[in-house]
């Protein structure tokens, strides 16, 4: 089994809606047998996460 890994920005054309994905994509004789995707919203970070100091700005 192969596995593919994608991360992506993808956002309407508007700019309204962002959102940063990650998917884990594995691939048995050419074909997609499993995919996982996780999606973040692209807005700024909720205030729990600013107040714990979670995580990074990504540029």
């Amino acid at each position: 089994m192969d596995l593919v890994i994608t991360v992506v920005h993808v956002y309407a054309r508007d700019s309204a809606v962002s959102c940063h994905v990650t998917s884990f994509i594995r691939v048995t004789g050419g074909k997609i047998a499993e995919m996982d995707e996780y999606w973040g919203d692209g807005g700024p970070p909720p205030q729990w996460r600013l107040d714990k100091q979670i995580g990074t700005a990504i540029r």
